[in-house]
């Protein structure tokens, strides 16, 4: 039987691989780096972000279930709080049935701009001062779509919601441990298990092609022959992908995201998310004796060293 070699041991790499190995078909893996996890790899306890998923993640939800580690995440309370660093107040959206205050005709607009989306930004689709661009659209955009309200269109806005109408779609799920014990480790085990390889420290620098397909894989210390009817995925970040595969075009803007974790004693209960609007950072999760704080968009923070960003204050 063909052999499926997949390069990249994130998330995606990962979850490819278990689903082939169940299936019974032979799989071997390649990460660049010395442990697996990609974005989601830990160190010193810490998750290097903070990383929720929604029920409308059906497609991780399936993943966790393969692996046997459903356990290891935890349904959050429905009630949300939004805190706007700017004016001090606080907003609770109750996630089985929310409502936020404000116009009726702001919900008229954004549900009809929805249903038939156009070419407007997010930030367009409702006036300025709506109550719902603060405590919706902007926030929803940063953590969802990973892009300010000015990058987002109705468009995107219009797929979220319809991937939120599924049932169970609102519960949002927190690791209760780092994701290196509560993803990584399972789905390594479960892959070694069904035996698939996993070969680390291995970069790929380039493939060579035939008219039947991919031949040879050049990695930076070896080369790998690749047998008659084998198969390559690429499940690696985009700029790697386009580096291998000089013709694939990548999207040419980026955001990245920063967290910080902070000691500092706090009378919130552990585990608990709060939303930030209008500051820096965009997400708080309280852990025990500290905060972690994430910024989604930070290109504005990459410019700053790195003891201004441990000063800064993460709700503002």
């Amino acid at each position: 039987m063909a052999t499926v070699h997949i390069i990249g041991a994130g998330i995606s790499g990962l979850a490819a691989a278990t689903q082939l190995a169940d299936a019974h078909v032979p799989v071997k893996l390649y990460e660049a780096s010395n442990s697996a996890g990609g974005r989601t790899r830990s160190s010193a306890g810490q998750d290097h972000g903070l990383h929720l998923f929604s029920g409308a993640a059906r497609e991780f939800r399936t993943f966790l279930k393969r692996i046997d580690a459903q356990q290891h995440f935890t349904v959050l309370p429905p009630r949300l709080r939004i805190h706007d660093a700017r004016s001090g107040e606080d907003t609770f959206i109750n996630l089985r049935a929310p409502r936020l205050a404000a116009p009726l005709v702001d919900h008229v607009q954004l549900l009809g701009h929805l249903l038939q989306p156009s070419g407007l930004r997010a930030e367009e689709l409702l006036p300025h001062d709506s109550p719902l661009q603060d405590a919706l659209l902007a926030p929803a955009s940063r953590l969802v779509l990973n892009q300010p309200a000015h990058a987002s269109t109705a468009v995107q806005f219009q797929r979220v919601v319809r991937r939120l109408l599924r049932r169970g779609a609102l519960q949002l799920y927190s690791a209760n441990m780092p994701l290196q014990q509560a993803v990584i480790a399972p789905a390594l085990a479960r892959l070694e298990y069904l035996g698939g390889s996993v070969y680390f420290g291995q970069a790929l620098k380039g493939i060579d092609s035939t008219a039947d397909g991919v031949s040879q894989l050049h990695f930076a210390r070896k080369k790998f022959l690749l047998s008659p009817g084998d198969v390559l995925i690429l499940a690696t970040p985009a700029p790697v992908t386009q580096s291998i595969l000089k013709q694939v075009s990548i999207p040419q803007q980026q955001h990245s995201a920063i967290t910080l974790h902070y000691m500092i004693e706090h009378r919130e209960p552990v585990g608990q998310h709060m939303v930030l609007t209008n500051g820096v950072a965009d997400l708080l999760r309280y852990n025990a004796g500290g905060i972690s704080a994430s910024i989604r968009v930070a290109e504005h923070c990459w410019a700053r060293d790195e003891e201004t960003l441990a000063l800064m204050p993460p709700a503002l």
